[in-house]
């Protein structure tokens, strides 16, 4: 019996090893560390006419064409959702609100436009 179990025993465990070391189970980044300094640059980063930037203290800066700016906060809201609040932008204080998607965590969805960062 103590043979049978070696034999049928010892090869499953070996196999179950070597299948949890060969898979990550490590959870996905959370949308802070996805989202938090990087440059988020669109049509892309190399052509940027509208460019975010999200700091770890929760806040942010928008810069844009034509000299457009904005800056405020953000918090994550799940569902891979980013709150943005406005406190200043060009055309004096607007406290409004506005929400991002983040599909993956390397695209930022604002509107219809797609952010990428580097």
């Amino acid at each position: 019996m103590k043979k049978l179990l070696k034999y049928t025993l010892v090869p499953f465990l070996i196999a179950a090893v070597l299948f949890i070391r060969s898979n990550d189970f490590s959870p996905p980044p959370s949308t802070n560390d996805c989202l938090v300094g990087k440059d988020w640059c669109h049509p892309d980063c190399s052509n940027a006419i509208e460019h975010w930037k999200f700091q770890s203290d929760s806040t942010f800066i928008y810069s844009g064409n034509r000299g457009a700016y904005a800056f405020g906060t953000w918090k994550d809201i799940g569902n891979n959702q980013i709150e943005i609040i406005y406190t200043q932008t060009l055309t004096e204080d607007e406290l409004s609100k506005e929400i991002l998607s983040m599909p993956d965590c390397s695209s930022l969805k604002v509107g219809d436009n797609v952010f990428s960062s580097y």
